[in-house]
């Protein structure tokens, strides 16, 4: 497995250090498998890029449709691979709830909504969802840089959240974690 002979950044310590250790050697805390995912690739479809900013449930990747053969490597499609980290697995419920996301999320087909095209599991039991790659700059991070947002922009973006929200909850979904951190803003105003 890749991650048992590559390295990973390691989120306690920012180190690099080789993908077999299972403990920090600078902090002594374990490190969870879904930081060692680089370089794998999942089902033969899916190969796993760089890691990006983790959340307190999830570690998310860039990654690319995985071909076989060099000469279709230019025309795999960028993605984006969450993976649930394995310390959150005590109780089934993360792992249900990671699931239905994938599911709910891939059924909806909003243009202002993530498209979700696969899930599943790795051999070690890490569970992944492979999502389209978006490339923006989060709402927080905006409202960050400006006293106020002029009001036209402003009404713009609720529109699209509310439009958003309205796919979700008329599938009888209602989103817990709605903060500016999470809504992408996209260059061509999506």
């Amino acid at each position: 497995r890749g991650y048992q002979t590559g390295s990973f950044t390691c989120p306690h310590c920012r180190q690099d250090h080789p993908g077999y250790i299972s403990k920090c050697p600078d902090t002594g805390r374990i490190v969870d498998r879904a930081f060692k995912m680089q370089g794998e690739v999942l089902e033969g479809k899916y190969r796993v890029g760089k890691i990006v900013p983790p959340g307190p449930v999830a570690v998310d990747y860039d990654g690319a449709q995985a071909h076989r053969g060099r000469e279709q490597e230019n025309l795999a499609r960028k993605v984006a691979i969450k993976f649930l980290r394995t310390e959150a697995l005590g109780e089934h419920q993360p792992i249900h709830r990671f699931q239905n996301e994938a599911m709910l999320a891939a059924s909806i087909g909003h243009s202002n909504i993530v498209d979700v095209f696969d899930m599943g599991e790795t051999q070690d039991d890490v569970h992944y969802i492979v999502m389209e790659y978006l490339r923006g700059q989060d709402l927080g991070d905006l409202l960050g840089t400006f006293d106020h947002l002029p009001a036209e922009e402003a009404v713009a973006l609720t529109l699209q959240m509310l439009g958003a929200l309205r796919a979700v909850h008329t599938e009888g979904i209602i989103h817990r974690d709605l903060k500016p951190e999470n809504v992408l803003l996209l260059p061509d105003g999506t």
